[in-house]
């Protein structure tokens, strides 16, 4: 059947050839045999084709279509390999990268502009997006030049005015604008003889000359009648091409040439002429000519320039006399010498005059036209009593083309397309005027910049067509604004952006400003701008945080659909955090969501040039009125009312408000921003009340017809209607009549005009009637910083008329000055103190710096005493190499003082390194010991080996040593502060020098010690710092020691020693050499002390003060214990003691994963930084979930994470000295939350734990942690919290019953999960709970044991939710608040 099928469907002639055979496969290979052939060849035709395939005459799409339709062929007979290896992506992005280039290069000249942006980007973009962008640029020139010049007849005709660009004409063969392809002249003509297109032997200049056409060559020469002269020496009269022929005296033009010379200066050049016409176009021009000739035959003769029979009304508001465009005079003429501007005498002494006569020149000068046009070499001819203008001279020295119409005729520049200059017909002749307004006489009442200053100070050319829509206003501006420069003037502008929709609400712009450094009067520091794409309305929303962001976005998508029955298809913005948090909403509603590239804010280009049109616009008002800085968000609410209200060329010379409401606004109640107005009073309290309250004029209210108006008394807002306003008179004045250098830039200046109701700038009284003639002089007020918060407001006004000095020279005294002796006992460093009498900060705490130290840490609040302390500490550096301290002397004592100790207890001896051993490196640390008073006890310089290189084994076998854990510390202080106990610090000298080495290890000699030439190691006999073993040993041989004393260790914590004899308690807490010493009984604790003078080298520190980088205070309120000084050093090693502080430490919703950003470059830097940030969450509990989320990168480290690390430190600015309160009232009764965030890790979905556990009303415990096993549920990870929490709070009892502090009752454990509750509360196992780990049932054991008592409390009021996630500003201060954080060094 096959075969049949195959003999059937191929021709006849060639079924012949296969009638025989017996199979269908005998017939396939036959055909494939004789027809097979190789692609090859075609494959050469298509490379062929595409290599030479160019734009040329065709249109884009043309062109992209057929290269597209060769690509696609040459892919159908190409069959790429297919491989896993990643090869094939390479060479499909080698493929793209040709293609675009082929794409590219083949485009017209026209577009090289475009072309060389698309290659300038990296990566290179797509074909398809390159051709879309090539799309773009057309558009938009059709755009640009969407309005066609109006050309008369005759310009159409001539070849050489093509060059005036018809922007609906173009010639696709020479690439040219101005007419069609089926007028072009390098089409239709070619030169044998100089082989160039655009013109025949006949007209070439080469053959026959410049200056031969109708004066020599073939055609009889031809003389113009238009000025005669025969006179040696003189001038001759133009040729009829427009150029002289030699250079003679000047010639005037009259206006009597007869038709007959137009007809023989036509019969010259008319085939030139009509060459370049078609049909229907040679009609219409024989038809003008016979109207022409029909309107001469009535008129015997044409009227002399400036001679018409018509009365000509005076259009030329520069000079009385109007000026006449003459075509026949070679230059400009003027019987008028006052009108020069500059003037010389002249070396030519006579001009050929129309009827053949001769006049002297006097001389030649310049004459201002108008603000385009300046007359320059123009004679003056006193016998001649017209004003001639040259049409040559004025477009040759003006390079542009005059073009005449019936009625009036324009000067235009060939360069810009701008129209210079215009001029009306008259007579038969056209009388030039200047492109400005007549001066109007204005009454007193008004200024010709009132509209531009009522309207926000918009540009002119905005004025001019807000000038037609009001034709009974005079809406006038003499572009002389001293506003409009410091509000406006920018480098680079942007441009312009296209409309891409085709109806309201497709396309939404979105974007957030902000934050403000000075919140506006209602709290607000940010601002949301929506821009509509199609209409280009803006709306505005002022916000106080970032989080306002998505209720307000969500309202607007309501409004939309309320107001105007229409939905939002897409929104468009950057990449904040804020919006993008929104996509699940966005895709549930079905509304497109458009981000931009990262650090590309062009693509949301459209709302961020709408906020630098806002910021324009608003400093403009601000500046007019001379507002403080807090009435920042009523300046960009009026300055969108206004922007909207404004038409723009974008719009077709539209207003957003016209074309999103189908109507003009209305300006009648448009008022001047920020001027004084009088709102009425409606129930006054009196008869004698005022009728009226002072105000100035601040916005446009929304939803009501009034004016928002700022009380000047009571600093109050309120709307009102009845309202009298005087747009001249701006109720503040500051120094100087602009803002000064320093303070004209929104969005966050450095200073700032403080607010009116506590600084020194003032209202101005209202001025007498006889005031307001004088220009009114600004108060004199010194400039204010914004720190000075304090200063109470000086009441100071002068009188309007008073004369004001322009400044004031600041006196500064000649005396010595000398620091006072009280303050030589201290050392002041880091940061300036100030006392609690003070009452402004010191002179330098705001100078220099934006965010100044002293705005977030004081010493005002401490005791005398204390504020020595701290002082002294914080004026002290310790070195960080052995180079730096070897310089000092103090330090080169102590270093002494410890080798001798070192050889006086037989540390180590010298001698030679034994085979098979490695000696290990060694190093200086430094540290300064304090007494309680602040005075430096001694400089100690700690010997430390670098125990990192020891082999286990070798070098040491054993190495566990207990250390205090530091939440004993903080239950030790807690219940010293409540039961008021004595605490006292002791610091052991050399106290790893006391520990016996068992094990052979080699050290190098110490910095100091070595000796040149010498290969000696040091044999450690005993132990020293930084051996792994040596803690052990020095720990063993105290505990031993102590024990003797009669002290119990207790289980709980090693480190913690108590001893109980009666009613009297001491305890001891050690931390490797250093001792904390407390109890209530003064005798036993200096027995203890003498006891361990005796076994150790023991220095008394006193009261406790500074214990392990920890500073402490007390009062009667209990135990303060901070890290001010350790946060100090780590925010100057980061260099960020001047950066602007942040409100909370991480982003809220802010999840970093190990693929974020790219690598650093030195990741120690980082590593060190978080390393540090941990030892300061000893004292600081509102940043543990920061850093515990940063310590997942140690290893690892990029740019994100170091961003997020530095915002941390930015936060700890705002707070150095925040730290915790153990308060002396406390009932010492433990209570715990927990909490967690399920799958909070975005890399392996695992929850966070977090609890906080308080004894009393003093956190004690706190941490935030990952779970080591994937919850399945949000139950299963509250309940793996609760069960770490448990195992807190049994070990946190053992270690209080040590103490003798008994927990009678049950631990309240607060949890905000009921499903955990249940579980703990239900013995019964089922599917929720089976695969739960027995061990986490802990939880239930402890209930049933009454030592916890889970309980229910609600999220929001959960304290451990600080630890667990990211929280907002608000939400964290509230917390923190509760955690018992204090901050004694605020400021206030």
């Amino acid at each position: 059947m096959v075969l049949s099928w195959l003999l059937n469907s191929v021709e006849p002639d060639l079924a012949d050839g296969v009638v025989y055979a017996e199979t269908s496969h005998e017939v396939w290979e036959d055909l494939r045999d004789r027809f097979s052939q190789g692609n090859a060849p075609r494959i050469f035709q298509i490379k062929n084709a595409i290599a030479s395939h160019s734009q040329s005459s065709t249109s884009v799409s043309t062109y992209y279509t057929k290269l597209k339709s060769l690509w696609d062929e040459l892919s159908s007979y190409q069959n790429p390999p297919t491989c896993s290896c990643g090869g094939m992506r390479v060479f499909n992005e080698q493929q793209d990268q040709d293609r675009i280039m082929q794409f590219l290069m083949g485009l017209n000249e026209t577009y090289s502009g475009i072309r060389g942006h698309i290659l300038l980007m990296n990566p290179l973009p797509t074909v398809r997006k390159a051709y879309s962008l090539i799309i773009q640029e057309e558009k938009q020139r059709e755009l640009s030049n969407g309005v066609a010049e109006i050309f008369s007849m005759a310009a159409t005709t001539q070849s050489r005015l093509n060059s005036f660009k018809n922007a609906k004409v173009h010639c696709d063969h020479c690439d040219r604008d101005g007419h069609t392809i089926a007028n072009c002249r390098t089409r239709l003509y070619h030169c044998n003889h100089c082989d160039k297109d655009g013109h025949t032997e006949e007209f070439c200049r080469k053959l026959h000359g410049n200056n031969s056409f109708g004066n020599e060559g073939k055609r009889d020469s031809h003389k113009s009648t238009r000025g005669l002269d025969s006179r040696k020496g003189q001038r001759s009269n133009f040729s009829p091409s427009g150029r002289d022929n030699t250079s003679s005296q000047p010639t005037a033009h009259a206006a009597q040439s007869s038709l007959q010379d137009q007809s023989t200066h036509s019969n010259v050049s008319d085939q030139n002429i009509l060459n370049g016409l078609t049909p229907d176009q040679f009609q219409q021009l024989a038809a003008a000519i016979s109207m022409v000739k029909s309107q001469s035959s009535t008129h015997a003769h044409g009227n002399a320039a400036g001679r018409s029979s018509f009365e000509i009304p005076s259009i030329n508001s520069n000079h009385s006399q109007p000026w006449i465009l003459d075509s026949g005079a070679t230059d400009h003429i003027t019987p008028y010498s006052s009108f020069f501007t500059k003037s010389q005498s002249s070396s030519l002494p006579i001009v050929n005059l129309p009827n053949g006569s001769t006049a002297p020149i006097t001389s030649i000068g310049t004459v201002p036209f108008n603000q385009d046009i300046t007359l320059n070499n123009v004679l003056c001819v006193p016998s001649f009593s017209l004003n001639l203008m040259s049409a040559s001279k004025l477009t040759t020295s003006l390079n542009c083309c005059a073009i005449l119409f019936p009625t009036f005729c324009v000067l235009q520049d060939l360069a810009t397309g701008k129209m210079i200059g215009s001029g009306k017909q008259r007579g038969g002749l056209y009388y030039m005027a200047p492109l400005r307004s007549e001066s109007v006489a204005c009454n007193a009442s008004s200024t010709p910049n009132l509209w531009h200053m009522r309207l926000g100070h918009p540009s002119p050319s905005r004025l001019q067509l807000l000038a037609r829509s009001l034709p009974s206003h005079k809406v006038s501006f003499d572009n002389n604004c001293g506003i409009c420069p410091m509000a406006k003037q920018t480098r680079v502008p942007f441009l312009l952006s296209s409309i891409s929709s085709v109806a309201p609400f497709e396309l939404l712009h979105c974007d957030i400003w902000g934050p403000h450094k000075i919140p506006t009067h209602s709290g607000a520091r940010y601002f949301l701008t929506i821009v509509d794409d199609f209409t280009r309305c803006t709306w505005i929303f002022l916000m106080s945080h970032k989080s306002e962001t998505q209720s307000l976005l969500k309202s607007f998508l309501v409004f939309t659909r309320t107001q105007f029955n229409s939905t939002v298809k897409k929104i468009r913005s950057d990449n904040g955090s804020e919006i993008y948090s929104m996509r699940n909403f966005f895709i549930a509603h079905g509304v497109e969501y458009q981000r931009s590239c990262v650090d590309t804010p062009q693509q949301n280009g459209v709302v961020e040039l709408k906020h630098r049109h806002i910021l324009v616009v608003a400093r403009a008002l601000r500046f007019q009125a001379n507002l403080p800085l807090r009435f920042w968000g009523e300046c960009v609410l009026t300055a969108v009312y206004l922007i909207n209200r404004l038409p723009t060329p974008l719009l077709s010379n539209k207003s957003p408000y016209e074309l999103f409401h189908n109507k003009p606004p209305t300006f009648n109640h448009i008022k001047v921003f920020g001027c004084l107005c009088y709102a009425t009073v409606i129930h006054p309290l009196h008869k004698f009340d005022s009728r009226a309250r002072r105000c100035i004029f601040v916005g446009y209210p929304i939803g009501q017809k009034g004016y928002k108006l700022y009380d000047l008394h009571t600093h109050q807002f309120f709307v009102s209607r009845d309202v009298y306003f005087h747009e001249n008179i701006f109720p503040y004045t500051t120094t100087s009549p602009f803002p000064p250098t320093y303070n004209n830039v929104l969005p966050i200046p450095t200073f700032d005009f403080p607010d009116p109701m506590d600084s020194t700038m003032v209202p101005l009284p209202l001025p007498s009637p006889t005031d307001l003639t004088t220009s009114p002089s600004p108060i004199s007020t010194p400039p204010t910083d914004i720190s000075d918060t304090n200063i109470p407001p000086t009441h100071t006004s002068a009188p309007l008329n008073q004369p004001q000095p322009d400044s004031f020279p600041i006196r500064q005294s000649t005396r010595t000055k000398q620091i006072p002796k009280w303050q030589q006992d201290y050392h002041m460093s880091n940061t300036t103190f100030t006392r609690a009498n003070s009452s402004t900060p010191a002179p330098s705490a705001s100078r220099g710096t934006r965010y100044p130290l002293s705005n977030y840490l004081s010493l005002t609040r401490l005791s005398p005493s204390h504020y020595a302390f701290l002082a002294k500490i914080s004026g002290q550096t310790e070195p960080t190499s052995y180079a730096h301290a070897i310089r000092d002397p103090h330090w080169q004592n102590a270093m002494q003082a410890e080798l001798e100790a070192l050889q006086h207890n037989n540390t180590w001896s010298l001698g030679p390194l034994p085979t098979g051993h490695k000696p290990i490196g060694c190093r200086w640390v430094y540290k300064i010991k304090y007494h309680s008073d602040g005075s430096i006890e001694r400089y100690k310089a700690r010997l430390v080996a670098k125990g990192y290189t020891q082999v286990e084994g070798l070098d040491y076998l054993e190495t566990f040593s207990p250390t205090a854990k530091l939440t004993t510390l903080r239950c030790l202080l807690t219940i010293a502060a409540a039961r008021n106990w004595f605490i006292h610090q002791l610091d052991v000298q050399n106290a790893f020098l006391h520990g016996d080495l068992h094990e052979k290890v080699y050290m190098e000699p110490p910095p100091g010690l070595r000796r040149q030439g010498e290969h000696l190691v040091c044999r450690l006999n005993k132990s020293l710092y930084g051996l792994k073993q040596a803690s052990r040993n020095w720990f063993s041989k105290f505990s031993h020691s102590i024990k003797s004393a009669g002290f119990q260790q207790s289980k709980a914590d090693y480190s913690l020693f108590t001893k109980v004899t009666g009613n009297s308690f001491t305890a001891v807490l050690i931390y490797v050499d250093d001792i904390l010493l407390t109890g209530n009984d003064l005798q036993e604790m200096a027995r203890l002390k003498s006891f361990l003078l005796k076994h150790f080298r023991i220095k008394d520190l006193g009261d406790l003060k500074y214990f392990l980088g920890i500073e402490f205070s007390r009062s009667r309120k209990g135990i303060f214990m901070s890290q001010r000084k350790y946060a100090l050093d780590i925010l100057e090693d980061a260099g960020l003691l001047g950066a602007r502080p942040e409100k909370f430490p991480i982003e809220q919703h802010l999840k970093l994963t190990l693929t974020d950003g790219v690598l650093l470059d030195n990741p120690t830097r980082y590593r060190r930084l978080v390393g540090r940030l941990i030892y300061l969450t000893v004292t600081r509990p509102d940043i543990v979930y920061s850093i515990q989320t940063l310590s997942q990168f140690m290893h690892q480290p990029k740019k994100p994470h170091l961003e997020a690390a530095l915002r941390v430190l930015r936060f700890i600015k705002g707070t150095p000295g925040q730290g915790l309160l153990f308060s002396a009232t406390n009932n010492l009764a433990l209570k715990a939350y927990c909490d967690s965030d399920w799958a909070g890790c975005p890399t392996t979905r695992r929850s966070i734990t977090g609890y906080c556990i308080f004894l009393g009303n003093s956190l004690v415990s706190w941490k935030a942690k990952k779970q080591s096993n994937v919850a399945r549920s949000s139950a299963e990870a509250e309940y793996r919290a609760m069960s770490a929490t448990c195992l807190e709070l049994t070990w946190l009892r053992y270690i209080l019953h040590d103490l003798k502090v008994i927990q009678e009752n049950p631990a309240p454990l607060y949890c905000d999960n009921q499903a955990a509750l249940h579980i703990a509360a239900n013995p019964v196992f089922h599917e929720r709970t089976k695969h739960i780990e027995i061990d986490c049932h802990i939880v239930r054991e402890k209930l049933q044991a009454g030592l916890i008592n889970p309980s229910y409390v609600p999220s929001r009021t959960q304290l451990a939710d600080i630890f667990t996630k990211a929280l907002g500003k608000d939400n964290f201060n509230l917390l923190s608040g509760k955690l018992g954080l204090h901050n004694i060094h605020s400021p206030t």
